[in-house]
């Protein structure tokens, strides 16, 4: 079967939203926390590097409901007002904690037919999402 990164390598150019929430096969939310770690000069160098190197990835803590773009608050809207889609790579076997977590990442206003599943690994354990942007409004 296909990994996860391979699967994730063929949407390189569609914003990718990974929930943070510990065991991931992204290096992203390592990197986060490592920046967060970093001091105050390391923190602003480095996030600007980040920012380039992975230019349309989005962190969505679950501890406190935020999505981010390297420190900096986004919303959905915007992401998909700009790209009209997005993927959300979530880990864990609870499906419906995963719905709750895409539909908070939507601010409760995504309508179901409007993301799906499209990738879920062996185990079932690692999902990807494809959000759409809702062309009707």
């Amino acid at each position: 079967p296909e990994s996860t990164s391979a699967f994730l390598e063929k949407y390189k150019d569609t914003p990718l939203i990974i929930v943070s929430d510990g065991n991931k096969s992204c290096v992203q939310p390592a990197i986060f926390l490592g920046i967060a770690y970093s001091g105050p000069w390391g923190a602003k160098v480095y996030t600007e590097f980040i920012k380039k190197v992975y230019p349309d990835t989005y962190l969505y803590t679950t501890y406190n409901k935020e999505l981010i773009f390297w420190g900096e608050d986004r919303d959905i809207n915007s992401i998909l007002k700009k790209n009209k889609q997005a993927l959300v790579y979530i880990s864990g076997k609870d499906s419906v904690v995963k719905s709750i977590i895409v539909s908070a990442i939507c601010n409760g206003t995504m309508l179901k037919n409007n993301y799906s599943k499209i990738y879920a690994n062996a185990n079932n354990y690692e999902n990807v999402y494809l959000l759409k942007a809702d062309t009707a409004r």
